[in-house]
């Protein structure tokens, strides 16, 4: 892999907060992090005959592939404490960055949007379950938000399959053109009383939030009726 110098991605190497999964980490990633998730990505992702992004980033030539990867996360890392933040978590299995989740808070108007990538080497095993249910118990437990969204490419079976075990409702479908060929993406939103309302649950913890609390500010409150004596510790997960 090419190498590129360490950079001063301007947040928010902050010990302590982390979410964390019977088999996974998510925290806000360290230069190095960035480093290793890159390789992780550019060793492959997905099959040549489908690409599953809106942008085609992940087939990009050597070295734009590398500059585009660290320019994405210094402007994800550089966004934390405005309006409009995206927080792009790395996700850590043994200690090995296996991938990316982030949410997207970019249009204040609608709700946060999630996406997500696996290394192929880590598909298959249920981390794009387990990784999707500590994003949304941090949106809705820690962040308090009352819905998210989230998107895949028409023919997606992985995605979909992980969007209905959390009761996801299907919203419409767009027109996009990644790599300039049109397909059809299909959105979705879930309401923070759906995923409440889903058993069974597995431990997760998100650590030390009140450190990095004002990284994603202009949430809003808490609804009336929403149950606050719920154990934050737990959150609902299908089929891991």
């Amino acid at each position: 892999m090419l190498q590129l110098p360490h950079r001063d991605y301007g947040v928010h190497e902050i010990p302590g907060f982390r979410i964390v999964t019977p088999r996974l980490e998510l925290r806000l990633p360290t230069p190095d992090d960035v480093e290793q998730l890159c390789a992780v990505a550019r060793s492959g992702i997905h099959g040549a005959d489908f690409m599953p992004f809106e942008t085609p980033w992940s087939t990009l030539p050597s070295p734009q592939f590398e500059a585009t990867f660290h320019e994405d996360a210094a402007i994800r890392q550089a966004s934390l404490g405005r309006e409009g933040w995206v927080a792009g978590f790395a996700v850590v299995a043994n200690g090995q960055p296996v991938g990316m989740q982030t949410i997207d808070a970019g249009r204040p108007t609608l709700p946060p949007r999630t996406r997500s990538w696996l290394g192929q080497a880590y598909q298959g095993r249920g981390y794009g379950t387990e990784m999707r249910a500590a994003v949304l118990h941090f949106a809705f437990a820690s962040l308090r938000l009352d819905a998210m969204r989230t998107a895949c490419a028409d023919g997606n079976v992985a995605s979909r399959r992980v969007n209905e075990k959390f009761g996801y409702e299907e919203i419409g479908k767009v027109w996009r053109s990644p790599a300039g060929i049109p397909r059809v993406s299909v959105e979705f939103r879930l309401e923070r009383e759906q995923y409440f309302g889903m058993v069974p649950r597995v431990p997760i913890r998100v650590e030390h939030f009140e450190l990095v609390r004002h990284l994603f500010p202009h949430q809003r409150s808490l609804d009336v009726g929403f149950d606050a004596t719920r154990p934050a510790e737990t959150a609902p997960v299908i089929g891991i």
